[in-house]
């Protein structure tokens, strides 16, 4: 609708159903999770690809490296929350947007670090892509003149997807000073060999 608006165009596009729109999330860790079940309850079709199990009600799970192309390829619409590592590194490549369906739109809330921008660029202008949203880039804030300013099928977002504040972070801390006191394992605690 934007570019119609753009162009001072009425036209009507076609609205598939929430039901019908494949939301496929990479990552379902203490970030995404959320989002997934959120996306779930407004009544899309949600699958996430994790590295280990999972078992969330109403979402598929694709688990491991065997299973990624399987994941792409049922997925209109993919949401990036991974965390930076060797592995995930570029995971955004020519290779990836090519097992998605055509048409397909990626969303990058992980980081910039996971897409390769001039693949992006080109799956986009080749019709592959129909439109990436990106909150994070290889560089922030992007330069000027980064040609994904200007490009019409991608939107900018200037790292805002999800902001630290106390409501949503107070928990996680107190949680831990819980479970520290009382001699319990500490939440959330970062696998130096996973890297992260």
């Amino acid at each position: 609708y934007a570019q119609a608006q753009s162009r001072s165009e009425w036209i009507k596009f076609d609205q598939p159903l929430a039901a019908e729109r494949r939301v496929g999330f990479l990552g379902l860790g203490l970030v995404a999770r959320p989002a997934a079940e959120a996306v779930r309850d407004m009544g899309f079709n949600v699958a996430a690809w994790t590295r280990s199990p999972k078992d969330v009600t109403g979402i598929e799970i694709f688990q491991g490296d065997d299973a990624f192309d399987a994941f792409l390829a049922r997925s209109d619409i993919i949401v990036n929350f991974l965390p930076v590592t060797e592995r995930t590194t570029d995971i955004l490549n020519a290779e990836t947007f090519s097992k998605l369906p055509d048409g397909a739109a990626v969303i990058n809330i992980g980081r910039g670090e996971h897409v390769v921008d001039a693949d992006l660029i080109a799956a986009l202008d080749a019709g592959k892509l129909s439109a990436a949203t990106l909150d994070v880039y290889h560089t922030e804030p992007l330069p000027i003149g980064d040609p994904l300013w200007t490009h019409p099928l991608i939107t900018i977002m200037p790292h805002t997807s999800r902001r630290i504040r106390p409501a949503n972070i107070v928990p996680q801390f107190a949680a831990a000073m819980r479970a520290l006191r009382a001699g319990d394992a500490l939440p959330q605690l970062v696998d130096r060999m996973a890297g992260y």
